[in-house]
């Protein structure tokens, strides 16, 4: 599996339409930010809005394999702990 950090920023549709063209069904999106989206318009795709602190964010990176890969679109001193318990 593929895990994408990011951020609803406008470009984000844009690298989404790409990932699914290249990779469909192989990616999970991690949003960094409070639900509604304001510039992500992708319904069918495996995203979870977590942001570091919670349950959501707790949970999404406990399942993180070390066969899997992780992308960081957007990095925040926020995240910085919870990325060096990556397996």
């Amino acid at each position: 599996m593929n895990y994408h950090l990011v951020i609803d920023h406008r470009f984000v549709n844009g690298f989404i339409s790409v990932a699914e063209a290249v990779s469909a069904g192989k990616n999970t999106y991690i949003f960094f930010f409070e639900k509604p989206a304001k510039n992500i318009t992708h319904t069918n795709i495996n995203a979870v809005y977590a942001q570091p602190g919670t349950k959501e964010f707790e949970e999404v990176m406990s399942s993180i394999k070390t066969s899997d890969r992780f992308f960081i679109h957007w990095f925040h001193d926020a995240v910085h702990h919870a990325l060096r318990r990556l397996p």
